[in-house]
């Protein structure tokens, strides 16, 4: 039945537009006209196609016709030409390209199109499109492409069509469909992926993965100020609104352990309420309902003391983990900031740790964590570890961990730590090399170890600070060989100033 009433439809709808001479289409029906295109209302409808279909039709060229109706409803376009075969004989899966030169970055989405046939007039296909993502693409791209049965099938020129698609809404009724109310940029699969990688407590932004998100936009997007300040808008109201939920989450969790009981913020519920309302997109509400399921569940078990089930386990909710957590938060929102932002910025940002003793010159802030460790016989000790992924196949890391005094055998003391910093991350190697390091007593080692995933490379050295009573670690592990990682090692050494001053922490 619908695949008739769409026959009918347009054949009435393009026969009123081809049949009828040049000079008429000045007529009553006409109320808006250039030199490329006319908008005419004729039952009810809009309509917007050619000034020239008669010669359009003597050249063989393909046609266009838009039809807004004055009621809300699904736009409808249809193309047609004498090139076009009978595509009525069987279904066909047809997509609209949008693109600027002869390059297309914007495909509508295959769907089974409405064939007709208009006789002499030849052959089209009509596909009902949303206005708003049909009519912001006609109004952004110079060119579109009709795609059928995954071939790209012709091209047809938008010269001058944005007046037309602005003059067809003013016919209708309608308020500017493209507005940004109404027709927001979206985002592909692959684009949503990045974002998640860079939000990540532990994820990491570069050249690489910011250029990747930039390139998958499409030209109008990234050419266009008002397209570009619109999207802007977009991932500003949604990335802060999950992210400032996310650091209300947690900050909340530690009022409700100290309380022994769930504790919702003031904060917290305004977070919130912001977060459901920054989208009404279904994918987005759905995951930010999963969400905040999830900050509940988190609630409940920081203020109860019992563990919570995490992805690969249990864990009990403590101080630590809820410090590691922020830091790791607000190390992606700088990230995400640096993500968002058209142009690459890499200038390298100084990053204080008072109670890791060092500052960083870094892209982005690494996240801290507070580890007690074991020593039998004596007190045990705090190492305060800082720690940033750089891409999917390096990290690296520095630590502080106070030893109460001065090493009686520093070659053999930190000898000894370097190798068991190699032999922790499950690695093996050659004996650690005793050498000075900024003035400063040191030990450096390497080691490799084999894992489901490949061969993984360590690069470790250790530094004893004695106005500190510490020892500093620096560590970089990599996937790709044994010379990266002493690479990234020295460049974190480089790139970190120790703060010798005894009240830093």
């Amino acid at each position: 039945m619908k695949n008739l009433k769409a026959k009918c439809v347009f054949a009435a709808l393009v026969l009123g537009a081809v049949s009828a001479p040049v000079s008429a289409q000045t007529s009553s029906n006409t109320v808006w006209r250039s030199d490329n295109w006319r908008v005419w209302k004729q039952d009810g409808s809009c309509n917007l196609s050619q000034t020239n279909l008669r010669e359009g039709l003597a050249e063989n060229r393909t046609n266009v016709t838009i039809e807004l109706p004055v009621a809300q409803g699904s736009s409808s376009i249809m193309v047609y030409s004498p090139r076009y075969t009978d595509f009525s004989q069987q279904d066909h899966r047809v997509a609209l390209l949008f693109g600027n030169g002869g390059s297309f970055d914007l495909n509508t989405g295959e769907r089974t199109a409405e064939a007709f046939d208009l006789g002499m007039f030849g052959h089209g296909v009509a596909l009902f499109l949303d206005p708003q993502r049909l009519h912001q693409a006609l109004r952004s791209y110079g060119q579109m492409g009709i795609q059928i049965d995954g071939n790209l099938f012709d091209r047809v020129s938008l010269d001058g069509i944005a007046e037309g698609v602005a003059e067809l809404e003013k016919c209708a009724g309608r308020r500017n469909l493209a507005s940004a109310d109404e027709a927001r940029p979206e985002l592909n699969a692959r684009q949503m992926e990045i974002m998640r990688t860079v939000r990540s407590v532990d994820g990491y932004i570069d050249k690489a993965l910011h250029d990747e998100f930039w390139m998958l936009m499409p030209s109008a997007l990234r050419d266009s100020p008002s397209a570009n300040e619109m999207l802007q808008g977009l991932l500003a109201e949604v990335g802060e609104a999950r992210e400032d939920f996310q650091e209300q989450t947690w900050l909340s969790a530690n009022e409700s352990l100290r309380a022994g009981r769930i504790v919702r913020t003031a904060a917290y519920l305004a977070s919130k309420e912001a977060a459901l309302n920054a989208s009404t997109n279904p994918g987005y509400q759905a995951k930010i309902r999963e969400s905040i399921a999830s900050a509940e569940r988190l609630l409940a078990a920081a203020g109860s003391g019992s563990p919570l089930d995490v992805p690969g386990g249990r864990t009990y909710i403590t101080s630590d983990l809820i410090e590691r957590v922020l830091s790791g938060i607000r190390a992606s929102e700088f990230r995400f900031a640096k993500l968002v932002s058209p142009s690459w910025d890499d200038r390298l940002t100084e990053f204080e740790y008072p109670a890791a003793h060092v500052s960083i010159l870094a892209l982005a802030p690494f996240t801290l964590e507070r580890k007690q460790i074991r020593n039998p016989g004596a007190r045990d000790v705090e190492m305060i570890s800082l720690s940033q992924t750089l891409d999917p196949s390096t990290y690296i890391g520095v630590s502080f961990a106070a030893n109460g005094g001065r090493y009686s055998d520093p070659v053999r003391s930190l000898v000894s730590n370097a190798r068991a910093a190699v032999e922790g991350a499950g690695a093996t190697g050659r004996p650690p090399v005793f050498i000075k390091w900024r003035g400063f007593d040191s030990a450096t080692a390497a080691g490799q170890a084999r894992t489901s995933e490949g061969d993984v490379y360590v690069s470790v050295r250790v530094v004893e600070i004695p106005s500190l009573n510490g020892i500093m670690q620096f560590i970089a592990v990599s996937q790709m060989s044994a010379a990266e990682a002493l690479n990234q090692r020295g460049i974190l050494e480089d790139s970190a100033n120790i703060l010798l001053s005894s009240n830093s922490r």
